[in-house]
């Protein structure tokens, strides 16, 4: 919600911000935690096929951004994609997300 150009859309559909428990027992969601258990982010892959992952969601505690939180999450997610074989991550991105997806090493497709 502290990001302007998503709160429409989460307005609209909160249950995006919900952490889905069977994505975590399926291991299609990672969890990024405090040592006293508080949830500081998640990210969710769907296998779209083989050879790819699609980052569905990644979101990070408004108090806890720009800590590294969603930088690790993603290297977690391209460490589990490697140990799969995967050979490809792909993201549908808001304009106001790219820099950080860019930085976190996707390319831009057009």
């Amino acid at each position: 919600m502290s990001n302007e150009g998503d709160r429409a859309v989460l307005l609209a559909n909160p249950e995006a911000l919900e952490l889905a428990e069977d994505n975590v027992a399926a291991g299609r969601t990672r969890v990024a935690v405090a040592p006293d258990g508080t949830i500081l982010g998640f990210a969710t892959v769907l296998s779209v096929e083989d050879s790819a992952f699609e980052l569905e969601d990644l979101f990070v505690d408004p108090d806890w951004m720009r800590q590294g939180i969603a930088t690790r999450l993603v290297s977690d997610l391209i460490a589990q994609a490697r140990n799969r074989k995967i050979n490809r991550i792909t993201v549908t991105a808001n304009p106001h997300a790219h820099a950080f997806y860019r930085s976190a090493g996707f390319a831009e497709l057009r």
